[in-house]
């Protein structure tokens, strides 16, 4: 089972969202090692499983901890986007450096692949092209910037929540990260508070 938060409709808020917190509310780094990486875009379908077996297996020491600090840069570039988007903000020009800094590496390809619902544009990134690791996020964040509604890149309404996501809703009324997780907290919670004031 993932440990990473797929919720947000958009690429770069999911990687974003790599960032997160536990229970108790405390700091989670959900990328702290190149594995970490690997596996996230794996689960992203970045790269393919035999992919990132070959990646692991082949990368030496200094270009994974390079491209996992390119990968962290990109990150902590793309949360700044997220918290100025969804208060309504610009975005900070750090954000929009570290996304153009990606951007300028391109060195894969962009192909057609077919989906259930159709096609979609994925960019196939090589084995010899690792270092481009991160360009698919760094391209969504870019689409997001340019072509999305703003309005609609909201934060989970549980103040302890740290995640965004993008709202594809109807109506555009999602609240939550995700109902299965701080939805059900607050249903619970207002269950409670409601019949803790009738009990009285």
């Amino acid at each position: 089972m993932t440990h990473f938060y797929f919720i947000a409709n958009n690429m770069a808020l999911d990687f974003a969202n790599t960032l997160a917190v536990d229970g108790d509310g405390h700091a989670v780094d959900l990328i702290s090692s190149f594995a970490d990486l690997i596996d996230w875009a794996r689960e992203t379908e970045i790269i393919s499983q035999r992919q990132a077996a070959n990646v692991l297996r082949d990368i030496d020491k200094s270009s994974a901890s390079f491209i996992l600090k390119k990968a962290i840069e990109l990150r902590d570039g793309l949360k700044s986007m997220a918290v100025a988007l969804a208060a309504g903000k610009a975005v900070p020009k750090v954000s929009i450096d570290k996304i153009n800094s990606v951007l300028s590496e391109k060195e894969g390809h962009f192909e057609i692949v077919r989906t259930s619902n159709g096609y979609k544009s994925k960019l196939n990134i090589g084995y010899e092209d690792i270092r481009d690791l991160m360009l698919p996020v760094a391209e969504s964040a870019m689409r997001l910037i340019c072509y999305a509604d703003p309005n609609l890149i909201k934060k989970c309404a549980n103040a302890e929540c740290v995640l965004y996501f993008y709202d594809t809703s109807k109506r555009h009324g999602r609240k939550w990260c995700s109902m299965s997780a701080c939805g059900n907290r607050a249903k619970a919670a207002a269950f409670y508070d409601r019949n803790r004031l009738s009990i009285r």
